[in-house]
């Protein structure tokens, strides 16, 4: 993969900035499994995959310094003209390397051919890598480590009523180590936020999601999620934060509610009207639970009509997004001494036609 990023910093350091890099991986692996059949209604399942993958980054950010005025006097504390010409203010040429076992192991009851029980212990693996955004220096493209994950959840879910009710609930706890969740690091004044590692993370959670098809062509959805995040301590150049941050982007409380009506309007054609609406917590977006960068808890409308072919070989849609035009937090960045910083907001509110057609 190559990375070619400009960024337009006129109005703050007169100057702008590229990022130009490459990064490439190469993973094998192999894996197995295997359902074995314990009893009539009962079924251990087991998995194992072994992974080796390599990953290299060449490359690093340069200040194009246009007006020559270089974003290289930062970490002094102190900028001022006279560094004509670019400037490199970070480069590697690194390479890392990891061979990890996974697996899973689950137990599943069918207490009758609608129903089932489960409970599984999963453990997982998520990549190292490489940050690739604005650096300004090469120390903060050193490569954050792969995260280890395990999973341990039990659950059930059931069709009832003549199977117009569909009922799934689980409750589960992760344990994370080496949790990979944005930090930030501070370079003199600077202060960016970038992809690292903290030590430990905790999760407890419960999903619970309930699907009604009280009519031909009616479906109603319902889904409720409840998490409780505990990052664990970890070191900043400000000081130690000590256990009990929340994991960035991850709130205390969502729900998700869709309705969908589709019927014959005339022979071989077909209408459908839907519309959803989901609802989020407040969350942080980086480890030390900045509220400068915070997104505040929002509801989000969307609604959807199209016109389609009995035998679904096309459709027209017309559609609409956050119809309630809402705002809210996605990504920020709090520059700290300097006294400024960003906040990204989401998508305005949408409408849009679409044409399908299946061959």
């Amino acid at each position: 993969m190559t990375v070619f990023t400009p960024g337009n910093h006129l109005d703050l350091f007169a100057t702008q900035t590229v990022i130009n890099a490459r990064q490439e991986t190469d993973a094998t692996a192999i894996f197995a499994n295997i359902d074995w059949h314990v009893a009539d209604r009962l079924t251990l399942v087991t998995g194992l995959r072994l992974t080796h993958e390599k990953r290299s980054y060449v490359g690093g950010t340069t200040d194009l310094n246009p007006l020559g005025f270089s974003l290289l006097c930062i970490p002094a504390g102190l900028c001022a003209p006279g560094v004509p010409g670019a400037v490199q203010l970070s480069f590697i040429d690194d390479r890392i390397k990891d061979t990890n076992l996974t697996g899973r192991i689950a137990l599943e009851f069918k207490p009758s051919d609608d129903s089932l029980i489960y409970a599984s212990v999963a453990r997982g693996r998520k990549s190292g890598g490489y940050f690739s955004g604005i650096t300004t220096s090469s120390g903060e493209l050193a490569p954050y480590r792969p995260e280890d994950l395990t999973a341990y959840e039990i659950g059930a879910r059931a069709e009832l009523a003549n199977r117009t009710l569909l009922a799934d609930a689980s409750l589960f706890y992760y344990d994370y180590d080496d949790v990979q969740t944005f930090i930030r690091v501070d370079s003199g004044p600077i202060t960016i936020q970038k992809l690292g590692n903290i030590a430990s993370a905790r999760v407890y959670g419960a999903d619970f999601d309930l699907t009604w098809l009280p009519v031909k062509g009616l479906s109603l959805f319902a889904g409720v999620g409840l998490l409780d995040t505990r990052l664990g301590a970890f070191a900043t150049t400000a000081g130690t934060i000590p256990a009990g941050n929340k994991l960035p982007n991850a709130p205390d409380f969502t729900f998700t509610g869709r309705a969908r009506y589709e019927f014959a309007v005339t022979s071989g054609i077909d209408l459908s009207i839907s519309g959803s609406a989901h609802y989020s917590d407040g969350v942080f977006k980086d480890a030390t639970n900045n509220p400068v960068i915070a997104g505040d808890s929002y509801w989000l409308f969307d609604a959807r009509i199209g016109i389609a072919a009995a035998d679904k070989g096309w459709e027209v849609a017309l559609w609409g997004k956050n119809l309630s035009d809402n705002r809210h937090v996605v990504q920020g960045l709090d520059t700290g001494a300097l006294g400024f910083g960003n906040r990204t907001y989401n998508a305005p509110r949408t409408y849009g036609v679409s044409a399908t057609v299946r061959f």
